[in-house]
């Protein structure tokens, strides 16, 4: 239940966000998209009759990833345009249009959701996991990439926080999380849950006045992903949870 007392989405900056030159936006190159899905397949293990929906699916950047590994796919966002992009890039027809915290499908009927930067959008996420969790099966698990407050490319840029923070690119809504503050949130709702910070994730565009760096950055973060994939320092956090409890933990890479 979405306490009303409590800050909540600026929906409208969300819908004109992306209703303009962003609703093509793509963040993330191949490499990138290889290794997101490389974590996915160890945490959530997902196979051929995994029913996936990727909440807040946007013009379907992770969305093709999925079809492309043959998982059966459903698509979920807030923003019609974003919608009708997914549709004509992916060619998926099992698509919604809705808020992600008030989910129009059934309960216990995904074994995965999968979200790629949404969390941190929210300035309360609790009603969120709540409804993923509703909508997840027995056993389904939740897997999220969020941006890293600890990386210092994340903090400086991209905290409002910081002097040297860039509006550009991104809504009013957003700003990176931290590994405690997820962790404390998933506790909540999901009993098993694994929260890390990732290095080698790498950009192809970031839409700001930083993108001539981008080469410079990949270079670095392709360099730690080798050395330590997973750091309290990475480029952004790889969050997880398990509905009701399981007595192991999936393997890490």
């Amino acid at each position: 239940m979405i306490d009303a007392m409590k800050p909540r989405q600026d929906i409208q900056a969300e819908q004109e966000f992306f209703a303009g030159p962003m609703k093509n936006f793509e963040p993330f190159d191949w490499r990138a998209k290889e290794l997101l899905y490389l974590w996915l397949s160890r945490r959530s293990r997902p196979n051929a009759d995994s029913l996936i929906l990727d909440l807040a699916a946007g013009s379907g950047n992770f969305t093709k990833v999925l079809l492309a590994r043959g998982h059966r796919v459903v698509g979920f966002d807030i923003a019609h345009n974003l919608i009708r992009t997914l549709r004509e890039r992916t060619g998926l027809r099992r698509v919604f249009v809705g808020r992600a915290e008030e989910i129009a499908l059934d309960s216990d009927s995904f074994d995965v959701v999968t979200m790629c930067g949404v969390l941190h959008h929210f300035p309360d996420i609790l009603p969120l996991l709540e409804e993923i969790s509703r909508v997840l099966k027995p056993g389904g698990s939740l897997f999220a990439i969020e941006p890293n407050l600890h990386n210092p490319w994340m903090f400086l840029f991209r905290s409002p926080s910081s002097p040297l923070y860039i509006p550009e690119g991104v809504t009013r809504n957003e700003r990176p999380l931290s590994r405690r503050g997820l962790d404390t949130a998933l506790a909540r709702v999901f009993p098993c849950r694994l929260v890390e910070g990732i290095c080698g994730v790498t950009f192809l565009k970031s839409g700001t006045v930083l993108d001539p760096l981008l080469p410079g950055f990949n270079l670095c973060s392709r360099l730690m992903g080798r050395l330590i994939p997973r750091s309290r320092w990475g480029e952004f956090l790889i969050c997880s949870g398990w509905k009701e409890s399981q007595p192991t933990v999936p393997g890490r890479i």
